[in-house]
């Protein structure tokens, strides 16, 4: 697990850490975007893998990932918390 944590800690730059008591619907999706062609976004379920670029699932997918923008920690604060969840684990081994 300590592993783990480092190595999110060094690619802190790129995610960002929805807080455990923040209710959010999370589905297992994915958008794409691009310059030269239509959006594409993708969910997965245990049933099943879908890759649509319906308007309207497309503008859901926007509006979900508006949502997490919103509640998500900032960089600084993702950071500093998997310094704090590192350090717990450290401590506790």
């Amino acid at each position: 697990m300590q592993a783990q944590y480092t190595r999110l800690l060094s690619k802190a730059h790129m995610i960002r850490l929805v807080p455990a008591e923040v209710a959010v619907l999370s589905a297992g999706f994915m958008l794409w975007e691009f310059e030269k062609a239509d959006p594409v976004a993708y969910s997965e379920s245990e049933f099943a893998r879908v890759f649509v670029q319906d308007l309207g699932a497309i503008a859901k997918a926007r509006q979900h990932f508006k949502q997490l923008d919103e509640v998500a920690l900032d960089g600084e604060r993702t950071r500093s918390k998997l310094k704090q969840y590192l350090r717990q684990l450290v401590g506790a081994g």
